[in-house]
């Protein structure tokens, strides 16, 4: 590797969210994961709103915190050990530790009274938030003699911090993001035409289009692909139209983007607005129209069994986190590719390739959408040199039998992602539990999942 393009990257150590300025928020999901609107429960009012309340005025200070608090408590009396605990989360606010701890207490008070939320504290730029979720399923992971139970959940809060990951296992609990998993599907489906070309995004894509084919069926994948991304024109075709292309109006975190998003931009379409129109009122219906059909669709379904095939892998991926969370030594090739001199980013790398491993050979969606993911972690037009983006180096080659002390670049990493695909699923599985001795110097204890759904897949 000689080319500067395919040397490593400089190491980032940015957190991986970002704080967008403006969030169009709201909206009725797709038809076919939601019933009719029914008035909201009381419990989902009170992580969905009352707790969001107290958040924004206790991050900024303000003097309707407390009373924003009595409001959260007075909502929680039904369930004396959730109000308890709500109670306790302004001592703890301003210590990290404490804060943690608290709303560890809330979740466990949540789960004891038969409530399906979850609250996980972030601290973006060191300052504390709270984001909350609706819980849709809890699985048991074992790896004798090891238990862990994995939360799928969704996001409840309108709050203006979107998270870059996927999952995470950091918190009081593994959790998967549904939310995030919807919007990183819908992101391979997606032509940027304003995107550089990347070699290997392209061949992954290919490759994840024909393992999944058989799973969803063609014909669903295929009108997914084509009302995404006509939908996702028209979007661009608005924008481009706003002060020449100078505003960016925020897509929904969702599929569907759903009524209540077209009539928050309804009134920026009317010719009495100070300063006329900003949006064309018949872009806004053209875009509404593609919206409209991709709900309750072919491609629709075929987007949902995708996204319950990536949340499986994501769910494998952080169950490992706790069911291995030895500290064991850095192996040689990763602390390579990190840098000699950094121990702990040496360690943090560590930890996702053992999770990878476990993602590759306990997740039961086809194996080969794994290798797809890693390679684009390490080469793909959004590769970051992350933790993750050196372990994907480091397995990738230890699986393809290459030599990875320099890194793989584009044709090397396309190379193994191709040559692991075409591998029958058992033969690949097995592969990861070799790579896995071979990297650790010991045999991989397997790891295997236990599910229970919960009744409420309820908004």
């Amino acid at each position: 590797m000689t080319d500067d393009d395919d040397e490593l990257p400089r190491r980032s150590k940015r957190p991986l969210f970002a704080v967008l300025a403006l969030v169009i928020a709201g909206g009725v999901a797709w038809k076919l994961l939601h019933p009719p609107p029914k008035p909201e429960l009381p419990e989902r009012t009170l992580f969905r709103k009352l707790l969001v309340t107290w958040v924004i005025a206790q991050a900024r200070h303000d003097l309707s915190a407390p009373d924003a608090l009595a409001a959260c408590v007075a909502a929680a009396q039904p369930w004396p050990e959730v109000a308890k605990a709500i109670e306790a989360l302004p001592a703890a606010w301003d210590d990290r530790d404490a804060l943690e701890v608290a709303t560890k207490n809330l979740n466990r008070a949540a789960r004891a009274s038969g409530l399906a939320f979850w609250v996980d504290p972030q601290f973006p730029d060191g300052k504390p938030i709270l984001t909350t979720y609706e819980v849709l399923r809890r699985s048991t992971w074992v790896s004798e003699p090891s238990r862990v139970e994995v939360i799928q959940v969704r996001r409840l809060d309108t709050l203006n911090l979107v998270l870059g990951l996927l999952g995470h296992a950091s918190g009081d609990q593994p959790a998967v993001l549904r939310d995030r998993i919807e919007m990183s599907v819908l992101d391979k489906l997606r032509v940027d035409t304003d995107d550089r070309p990347n070699a290997v995004d392209d061949a992954a894509a290919q490759l994840w289009r024909e393992h999944l084919t058989p799973l969803v069926g063609a014909a669903g994948l295929a009108e997914a692909d084509r009302r995404v991304n006509e939908r996702e024109r028209l979007a661009r075709a608005m924008e481009k139209r706003l002060k020449g292309g100078k505003i960016h109006v925020p897509r929904p975190e969702r599929l569907v983007f759903g009524d209540s998003y077209f009539e928050n931009l309804e009134p920026y379409t009317s010719n009495t607005r100070r300063g006329g129109p900003l949006i064309l009122a018949s872009d806004l219906r053209a875009l509404r129209r593609a919206d409209e059909a991709l709900d309750d669709s072919e491609g629709l379904r075929a987007l949902l069994q995708i996204i319950e095939l990536e949340s499986e892998l994501v769910e494998a991926h952080e169950a490992r986190h706790d069911l291995d969370p030895r500290e064991v030594k850095t192996p040689d090739l990763l602390q390579h590719l990190v840098g000699e001199d950094d121990l702990r980013f040496g360690k943090m790398a560590e930890r996702e390739l053992r999770a990878f491993i476990g993602q590759l050979h306990d997740g039961r969606p086809p194996a080969c959408l794994s290798v797809v993911s890693l390679a684009q972690l390490a080469r793909g037009r959004h590769s970051q040199s992350t933790p993750h983006f050196f372990a994907a180096h480091a397995l990738l080659s230890t699986l393809g039998g290459v030599d990875g002390t320099r890194g793989l670049d584009e044709g090397q990493v396309i190379e193994v992602m191709k040559a692991l695909c075409a591998l029958p699923d058992d033969e690949l599985r097995q592969g990861a539990a070799a790579a896995s001795e071979t990297l650790y110097g010991e045999p991989l204890k397997p790891a295997h999942q236990l599910v229970e759904k919960l009744d409420s897949l309820k908004p």
